[in-house]
């Protein structure tokens, strides 16, 4: 792009409202601009707007890890419990429970049929005793969604 070309472009500037449109008002004017990386933020919505499961999520930053952030979450994801994570995941997507009674029975009665895993315990001592990586009791591949379901409703 060309010094008498600057104020075409200011102009055209004014008129747009997204990055293509950016792009596409330099490619006009003879630029060859690189495309950025995709707004992290529309990458997230699309890896969990259509995500029903936690099961779904993972396929989908797997499917997208050449994207580097993509890579660091499934990294983090995958280096932390997995039955504690697809549970907070499902646990989530229900929201607050009707009534602070509710509440409170479904805590004591979850927390009871997860403390019996020895996931809990696993944690405990990997963070405060050993102070090395967990060995969980379940991984990642093995876990299902009727396993998932069945700790949080207890059937």
């Amino acid at each position: 792009m060309g010094n008498d070309q600057i104020p075409e472009f200011v102009d055209g500037l004014k008129k747009v409202r997204t990055d293509e449109e950016v792009h596409t008002s330099l490619v006009n004017l003879g630029a060859k601009p690189e495309l950025k990386e995709p707004s992290k933020l529309k990458i997230i919505e699309s890896m969990f707007a259509p995500t029903r499961t936690m099961f779904e999520l993972i396929d989908r930053l797997d499917q997208n890890k050449h994207i580097p952030f993509v890579q660091s979450a499934l990294d983090r994801i995958k280096a932390n419990n997995p039955l504690s994570i697809y549970i907070a995941f499902e646990l989530y997507k229900r929201g607050p429970e009707p009534t602070l009674r509710d509440s409170i029975r479904f805590n004591q009665e979850f927390v009871s049929r997860f403390f019996r895993l020895a996931e809990f315990e696993e944690g405990i001592k990997s963070v405060l005793v050993t102070k090395k990586n967990a060995t969980w009791k379940f991984k990642m591949e093995e876990l299902t969604y009727e396993f998932v379901i069945s700790l949080i409703t207890g059937k």
